[in-house]
């Protein structure tokens, strides 16, 4: 029977017929007729029977798939293709397409056979994606190996097809992301990353990003090399000056592409996409695949749209989002739902069978998703969905300025005032965090959170729990610095909560030296003792620390200029076989933050401090959020993590249901409230969770969404989810 064959989505007649079984009695009566038959007359060919039923059946099909077409036509307003690739096997998923097995399967609206399989031949497709006209399909051919440390080795080669099923054929390797037409030139561009790096994580990452001509794939150019890249999502602007993508995951943002391209971040979590149009507009998905945080071009507020909040997707997770060629309609797969013991592994990697492809409508003003439209009906794992819609390509998003019509941007000020020396920079837990040495050199400044470490509101580094720790090799140079003799100037933002006599604890650790807070004076512990260096003028702080000859000499640069010398008289030397250390926290403190740390391996001007201190004390800093301190008996808990199975710095939070059985501080009027808790911390279990239902417990809590830091951390919801507004457990926590 052809038409099974072709459906792709079926796989026997049965799948046709009613799921309820018939009854005893519809047996015997259907046993009885055809004991009749023969007897009442001429015999029927089973061949004519058989013929019959096929055809009804096709007639069946034909019906389908035309109604499927026509409502997923009247759902987007044109015609609309749809390519994705899908698992055969129905008791196993591969949501990241690293087996074969998979057939290319699409839908046009304009022909006649609906959901089909496009290449009937079982093979690799990974994240087909359609050209710009929607007539060619790509996909890229992944083949994975493992090797005795259980770290992937991928080959990756790009295939092209058409709508007609001819015979794949490699036009380039690498892992195909993306495709673009060039408004001016017409030339149609396929964006690709390039040499995989091998490793067990799930996330992959690549060495560059690429494009190459689809027509002349020889033609081909070096988009990025600075840093690592991950290939889901790379999407790109209409006029081609910026992408989505991650610099790797879990840092997400956008790249701005030009003769000096960078790359500017957004946040933390998975699957960005950047908005077809020119407006910029782009989003993150969080790592409870649950919800977008979407960002607009400025530097506006970000806000966040639920995918699961109705429908079959509030029964799970989604995987694969991405923004189709038309601003106000994305695809995705979902339900996947989670396995009954959270040990078992991820909704994502186990959940797939019950995923399906879904087609998005965004509002105008993009804050809600306003209907969805289901592809497929299968008991099998769909994935990478790609949609293209005939005049998407000239859509734009009303109420969001587009490139060409957004006045010119701001000159910003620079900071740091000067980067000469400079060999450490560090924003904020959501930002880049990278810088460019001389030479061409990129150095990776982001931190490793270890034990409780974890960001505060302005994702600025809290000092009161765990060690924030730059790389081996920023720790390397920075430590030569210190035992060359070349001063070493400290500075960095204090986020001080109450005040600032109260707030106490390690600021900075280096070789040799400690900077502490206490009391409102900071200052320098050193192999000589503790010397107090200065009291705390401002939020802006600027140390310099000297290693010479005679020992330290430390100096408290503050913003108008004036300065504090103090003199350790040891002269420090690195024991031999001692670990070098550079970290920020690290011991029990309380009240402290620190954010837009800088290290120079010189000493700064006065000029140039009061340069820096100036843009830094421009910066925002957030209202006050309601605290509320209660004590509640817990009625229910989602189950927690695996310890090692969060999500970006291995976190992860759980939600528990209290009744208020007290107010203590704080106004609260429900009688219930939801709060989150960390369950998970550098992949170790958090000390005192799990909490016992029935017993009553201290809360101190604020509402979860003044905290944005949290948006990408996974925290598994409970089943039924309460009608509530979440607030989070802002206590110290510890770890296991």
């Amino acid at each position: 029977m052809r038409w099974l064959r072709a459906v792709g989505n079926v796989r026997s007649f049965a799948a046709f017929m009613p799921r309820r079984p018939f009854t005893l009695s519809v047996r015997r009566t259907a046993l009885l007729a055809l004991a009749l038959l023969p007897a009442c007359g001429k015999q029927e060919d089973p061949r004519a029977r058989e013929s019959t039923t096929e055809a009804a059946a096709e007639t069946a099909r034909a019906a389908d798939a035309k109604a499927l077409s026509k409502k997923l036509a009247a759902f987007t307003g044109a015609r609309t293709k749809v390519v994705w690739s899908q698992y055969q096997k129905d008791t196993a998923t591969d949501p990241r397409s690293n087996n074969t097995g998979h057939l290319l399967m699409g839908l046009d609206t304009q022909d006649p056979l609906g959901a089909r399989a496009v290449s009937a031949k079982p093979d690799n497709y990974t994240r087909p994606i359609l050209s710009s006209d929607g007539e060619t399909i790509l996909f890229t051919q992944k083949t994975v190996t493992w090797d005795a440390q259980d770290a992937k080795h991928y080959s990756v080669s790009i295939l092209r097809t058409d709508w007609k099923g001819s015979a794949p054929s490699k036009i380039n390797d690498g892992y195909a992301v993306d495709t673009w037409k060039d408004p001016k030139t017409r030339i149609e561009w396929v964006y690709a990353v390039r040499d995989i790096i091998a490793s067990p994580a799930v996330s992959l990452q690549a060495k560059k990003l690429i494009r190459f001509q689809l027509d002349h794939p020889d033609e081909e150019e070096l988009v990025w090399d600075q840093t690592p890249v991950s290939p889901d999502n790379i999407q790109l602007s209409r006029n081609g000056r910026r992408a989505s993508g991650q610099f790797p995951w879990p840092d997400a943002g956008h790249f701005v592409l030009g003769e000096t391209s960078t790359f500017t971040k957004r946040g933390t979590g998975s699957w960005p996409s950047l908005a077809p149009d020119n407006s910029y507009v782009s989003w993150i998905l969080d790592d409870q695949n649950q919800n977008l945080t979407l960002f607009p071009a400025d530097d506006a507020a970000p806000w966040s749209v639920p995918l699961t909040a109705s429908g079959d997707l509030s029964k799970g997770s989604i995987n694969h989002p991405s923004w189709s060629n038309h601003p106000r309609f994305i695809a995705l797969t979902g339900p996947y739902l989670p396995a009954a013991n959270p040990s078992e592994g991820s909704a994502i990697g186990t959940g797939g069978l019950s995923s399906e492809v879904f087609i998005g409508k965004f509002s105008e003003k993009l804050d809600q998703i306003e209907d969805w439209f289901r592809i497929t009906d299968n008991a099998l794992n769909d994935n990478y969905p790609d949609v293209w819609i005939e005049g998407g390509d000239t859509a734009a998003l009303a109420t969001f300025a587009q490139a060409s019509d957004a006045p010119p941007a701001a000159p910003v000020t620079p900071w740091p005032a000067s980067q000469e020396g400079l060999v450490f920079l560090w924003q904020r837990g959501d930002a880049k965090n990278h810088l460019a040495l001389s030479g061409g050199r990129d150095l990776d400044c982001t931190l490793d959170l270890h034990g409780a470490a974890r960001f505060g509101r302005s994702h600025e580094m809290l000092l009161d729990a765990g060690t924030f720790e730059p790389k081996a090799d920023v720790t390397t140079i920075i430590a030569d610095a210190l035992q060359s003799a070349m001063p070493l100037a400290v500075g960095f933002i204090l986020h001080i909560e109450g005040e600032v006599k109260s707030a106490h604890g390690t600021l900075a650790t280096f070789p040799h030296l400690r900077l502490t807070l206490r009391d409102g004076i900071i200052s320098a512990e050193t192999s000589s003792g503790i010397i107090g260096v200065g009291p705390v003028q401002g939020s802006v702080c600027h140390v310099t620390a000297s290693a010479g000859d005679t020992g330290y000499s430390v100096t408290l640069q503050e913003a108008d200029g004036k300065s504090t010398t103090k003199i350790s008289a040891a002269r420090p030397r690195q024991a031999p076989g001692r670990p070098v250390v550079v970290s920020f926290g690290g011991g029990s403190g309380a009240g402290i933050g620190m954010s837009h740390v800088t290290v120079f391996a010189r000493k700064l001007t006065a000029d140039e401090i009061q340069a820096n201190a100036s843009v830094l004390a421009s910066l925002p800093v957030p209202t006050l959020s309601t605290t509320l301190k209660l004590r509640g008996k817990l009625l229910q808990s989602s189950s927690p993590p695996a310890p090692g199975s969060g999500g970006a710095h291995g976190g992860a939070l759980i939600e528990s249901l209290y009744e208020i059985t007290k107010v203590i501080e704080g106004e609260a009027s429900a009688k219930q409230i939801l709060v989150r808790h960390w369950a998970v911390m550098d992949g170790k279990p958090v000390r005192g969770l799990p909490r016992k239902t029935g017993l009553e417990y201290d809360l101190l809590v604020q509402p979860f969404s003044d905290h944005p830091q949290f948006k990408s951390i996974p925290c598994p919801a409970l089943d039924p989810k309460p009608a509530l507004e979440p607030w989070l457990d802002i206590t110290t926590p510890s770890v296991r």
